[in-house]
């Protein structure tokens, strides 16, 4: 129940919540273009490995539209 978010104190300009959590939408998108949260390392209410698998999912999706130039 503790992110292993260390790293991004080192470069990353991301909005964490009190806990090291990464704040992001549903989607996995960050305040930080280009960089996406999923799993158990994003800012939500429930933690299991079946919620972090779609949470990547998700993830996904948003970064192909990212690449693709498409915005929401």
């Amino acid at each position: 129940m503790i992110p292993n978010t260390n790293i991004l104190y080192w470069g990353a300009d991301l909005i964490l919540d009190n806990a090291g959590y990464i704040k992001a939408d549903e989607m996995g998108r960050t305040n930080a273009p280009g960089f996406f949260a999923a799993g158990d390392v994003r800012q939500k209410e429930l933690r299991q490995s079946v919620t972090a698998a779609a949470d990547g999912a998700n993830a996904v999706q948003a970064v192909i539209k990212y690449l693709k130039g498409w915005n929401e």
